[in-house]
C-alpha cells in the first residue's frame, strides 16, 4: 500500500482535490489571506525581536528570555489559525469575510487552542526524535485539532477527536500537508524576499510574512481536510459545517 492509498472499502481522501481546493480558495481571496497571515505573522515576530534586542548580548542563550519571547507569538499564532480556519469556510461558501466574528470566536476558544497546540508540538517533537517517521505520523493523527475546536467546540478533547477523524487517512493527509508546506513556503519566501532586501527591521517583516502566509495556506488545507473527513465518516456536507458559525 502506498501513502496515497486508503483501504479498498473506504472512500478516497483525494489528495489532489484537497490541494486544488486549498490554492483555489487562497487565490480567490489572496488579499484577505495574505493580509491576515502577513499582518499577524509580523505581529508575532515583533515582540520577540524587541525582547531579544533589549536583552542585549547573549540573549539567544538565555532560556528565560527565549521562553518569555515565545509566549506572545504562540498566543498570536493560535488566534490566527483559528481565524483562518473560519475564513476558509466562508471563502469556500462564497460568504463575505467577517473578521470580527473570526477574532471573537478564536478568542473564546483561545485556552484550548494554546494548550492543545503545545501538546501537539511536544508529541511531534518527541516523534521526530524517534527517527522522524513517528513524528510525521503524529502530524497526521493531530492534523485537524484546530477545526475540531473551532467548528465543533471540542475543547481539550480536540486531539482525540482529530485522531478519530484521521484514522485510515493519516498518510494521505501527511502527503497533502507536506506538499502544501513546500509550495506555501516558496510563495511566501518569494514575497518576503523583496521586503527583506531593505534589511534591518524589514527582515523581521519578511520573516513574519513567510511565517504568516505559510500558516494561512496550511490552515486552509487543514480546513479542507477536516471537511472531507467529516463528509467521508459522518456524511456531514460542507454547507452543514459552514452553517455552524453562519
Amino acid at each position: 500500500m502506498t501513502i496515497t492509498d486508503t483501504p479498498t472499502d473506504k472512500p478516497s481522501f483525494g489528495v489532489g482535490a484537497r490541494l486544488g481546493e486549498t490554492f483555489s480558495i487562497f487565490g480567490k481571496r489572496f488579499v484577505v489571506f495574505a493580509v491576515i497571515g502577513g499582518v499577524v505573522g509580523v505581529l508575532g515576530q515583533v515582540p520577540f525581536f524587541f525582547l531579544m534586542a533589549s536583552a542585549g548580548p547573549g540573549a539567544e542563550e538565555n532560556f528565560g528570555v527565549i521562553l518569555l519571547g515565545a509566549v506572545p507569538p504562540l498566543i498570536i499564532y493560535q488566534v490566527m489559525t483559528g481565524m483562518l480556519v473560519l475564513a476558509a469556510y466562508d471563502a469556500k461558501s462564497g460568504r463575505p469575510i467577517r473578521l470580527g466574528t473570526y477574532v471573537m470566536s478564536a478568542l473564546k476558544r483561545l485556552l484550548p487552542l494554546i494548550v492543545m497546540a503545545i501538546f501537539v508540538y511536544i508529541l511531534i517533537a518527541i516523534g521526530l526524535v524517534l527517527l522522524i517517521v513517528p513524528g510525521v505520523w503524529v502530524l497526521g493523527v493531530t492534523a485537524v485539532f484546530v477545526p475540531a475546536i473551532m467548528i465543533e467546540g471540542a475543547g481539550f478533547g480536540a486531539v482525540g477527536r482529530s485522531a478519530s477523524l484521521t484514522k485510515d487517512y493519516r498518510w494521505p493527509i501527511v502527503l497533502l500537508l507536506v506538499v502544501v508546506y513546500l509550495i506555501a513556503y516558496v510563495i511566501a519566501f518569494v514575497m518576503a524576499i523583496f521586503v527583506g532586501l531593505f534589511g534591518g527591521v524589514f527582515l523581521v517583516v519578511a520573516q513574519g510574512l513567510v511565517s504568516g502566509i505559510t500558516t494561512s495556506i496550511v490552515s486552509i488545507a487543514v480546513a479542507m481536510t477536516y471537511a472531507r473527513l467529516r463528509e467521508i465518516k459522518e456524511g456531514v456536507g460542507f454547507t452543514d459545517l459552514a452553517e455552524v458559525f453562519a
